[in-house]
């Protein structure tokens, strides 16, 4: 079911609403939900699986057809949008959600490398090439970057999938609103591809600065906690791949600075402030036990925050993650610092729950 002119109207007043609402789609709220809906149980039926397998495989073969929507989104970039986009466009945006949405039903029947190779990556990165304008509402580009989502345990380093992936989160940072969407749905893409256990980590290692700089400034742009978590759960795992004191100074700075402004501004969503904790506590096992000490003004009020009993009202989520911060550091930690005497004042006071 095409996208309709209602939800593209949404795309352009609240970008980040639509990301959430369409990450979240409802089939009581949404129709395009019911549709989808309808077409799993047809596909994953016995009567519905060999009519529609079939039918979606001659698509994803039709190259010539693909190309001819992306090079119209590609002509469309710099012009006005309207409600009405090229209804090839809409198509295609559409077939692609099935294919997405039943990949784990038929990746079986063909290889989703070869198609990325011939088809998505080469017009993805000619869309990434091209600076679009504020008016432009990258369709088939958001929903190729979804499609790399649906496929995360088939991604490898000879697709580069994961490169088109950083480099629209890392692009365009002059204009967000205009992309929000986009780089939003690229970095949910990126999450399922960290937690496949057979991608390999390490590709990413060279963008580790520039990425989690553009991930701080994707996160500035946004309004919704949830989409500020998953910012932030993506910062995390990207320093994950550093566990052994292998973090740049530059990405580690890039890592470490807008923290404490975070906090700060996150008073009223602990939740947030959970997210930092986890955030430091990545950061403390990149950086290593030599570099260790400098996160000391930073770290040193937040766990001493967080664990005191005074503040237990406004910290009660955060105590556990204090704790696995505060433990971190102990076991990294080459010499006894005032930072880590300080923190021991609030061990009496634990409950018994936090004993171990």
């Amino acid at each position: 079911m095409p996208i309709s002119s209602e939800l593209l109207n949404d795309w352009v007043e609240d970008p980040e609403s639509y990301f959430l609402s369409d990450l979240n789609c409802n089939a009581e709220e949404y129709i395009g939900a019911s549709a989808q809906s309808l077409y799993l149980a047809l596909i994953e039926s016995k009567v519905g699986r060999p009519l529609v397998v079939p039918l979606l495989l001659s698509m994803i073969n039709d190259i010539s057809a693909q190309n001819c929507a992306f090079h119209s989104e590609i002509e469309r970039i710099g012009g006005e949008v309207t409600p009405y986009a090229n209804e090839n466009i809409l198509l295609w945006d559409a077939i692609y959600l099935a294919i997405g949405v039943s990949a784990n039903i038929l990746t079986p029947s063909y290889q989703f490398e070869d198609w990325f190779k011939i088809c998505l990556g080469p017009n993805l990165a000619k869309l990434m090439e091209v600076k679009s304008s504020k008016n432009f509402l990258p369709i088939l580009k958001r929903r190729a970057l979804w499609i790399i989502g649906c496929h995360a345990n088939l991604i490898t380093s000879s697709t580069n999938a994961h490169s088109l992936l950083v480099m629209s989160l890392t692009q365009n940072q002059s204009n967000l609103q205009n992309d929000l969407a986009v780089k939003l749905t690229a970095a949910s893409s990126l999450i399922s591809i960290f937690y496949e256990p057979t991608f390999d980590k390490l590709l990413l290692s060279a963008d580790a600065a520039i990425l989690i700089k553009s991930l701080y400034k994707i996160f500035a742009f946004c309004e919704e906690l949830e989409s500020r978590r998953m910012i932030m759960e993506l910062i995390s795992l990207v320093l994950g791949i550093y566990c052994g004191g292998e973090l740049s100074n530059e990405a580690a700075n890039a890592a470490v600075i807008p923290l404490l402004e975070i906090w700060n501004l996150s008073g009223g969503h602990n939740i947030l402030r959970k997210e930092v904790l986890g955030v430091l506590n990545c950061i403390v096992a990149a950086v290593g036990s030599e570099r260790l000490g400098l996160l000391d003004s930073i770290v040193g009020p937040m766990l001493c925050h967080s664990l005191d009993q005074k503040n237990k009202n406004d910290s009660m989520f955060l105590i556990e993650d204090a704790l696995s911060l505060w433990l971190s550091i102990l076991r990294l930690s080459c010499t006894y610092t005032s930072t880590l005497d300080n923190l021991f004042i609030f061990a009496s006071t634990m409950g018994m729950e936090n004993i171990r």
